[in-house]
């Protein structure tokens, strides 16, 4: 079951664990894509299975950008 407010959160604290490396923010949106293409190396994904992903990987940028910009750090 997805719980959108704690995976927002969880978006939010893994900036913070990261602040630290000065990460170009177009990184955030990145990782979703390099996720989803591990996990169909390690298996068939199903269209479906690959819009999930795109879309929870939508919603992590847009709270890591938003908290980004929050935070006074450079954000896209």
């Amino acid at each position: 079951m997805f719980q959108e407010p704690t995976f927002r959160a969880y978006a939010r604290e893994t900036v913070n664990r990261h602040r630290q490396f000065k990460m170009d923010p177009e990184l955030w949106s990145a990782f979703f894509t390099v996720y989803v293409n591990f996990l169909a190396s390690r298996g068939p994904l199903s269209d479906d299975q690959r819009k999930a992903w795109a879309q929870l990987g939508k919603v992590f940028d847009e709270e890591c950008q938003s908290h980004l910009k929050e935070l006074g750090l450079p954000h896209c």
